[in-house]
């Protein structure tokens, strides 16, 4: 036996209105953004970058809170390399929420390249060369 309740028989009407006209503001795919945007801040990350940060110049072009901001959107939002920043770029809501619009994946690689010392890295290089000798010496003396 089939149920039929008082509304069976009517169309189903959602109490919302659904305008044709796109809407002016800018909407992000990121909705935890927000969240993360205003933690950032919060913590004063972008205060604590400026004051310990002293990478550029000039006075154009990004600060070095805008930068360290937008590496860790970057990160909390999933990218998994600096190319990554060229999707954050195309979202026009995240520009909006961020109040600037996210360094190009260059811009970025230059901005953390000023981190680079060849020297620790040649000790690094070292170092690993080393722990490879050690673990193959002691894989020749178990094989025997």
């Amino acid at each position: 036996m089939r149920k039929t309740g008082r509304y069976a028989d009517e169309p189903l009407l959602l109490p919302i209105d659904i305008d044709p006209e796109p809407i002016e503001e800018r909407l992000t795919a990121w909705g935890g953004a927000v969240l993360l945007i205003q933690s950032v801040r919060s913590l004063d990350v972008p205060g604590s970058s400026k004051r310990n940060i002293q990478l550029k110049q000039r006075q154009r072009g990004y600060s070095e809170a805008e930068y360290v901001e937008s590496l860790i959107v970057l990160h909390a939002l999933g990218g998994d390399c600096v190319d990554d920043l060229e999707r954050l770029r195309e979202d026009g809501g995240l520009a909006e929420l961020l109040g600037y619009e996210v360094p190009s994946p260059e811009a970025a690689r230059k901005f953390l390249n000023q981190f680079h010392d060849e020297a620790l890295v040649s000790e690094a290089q070292q170092q690993a060369a080393y722990r490879q000798m050690v673990v193959t010496g002691t894989q020749l003396m178990t094989a025997r």
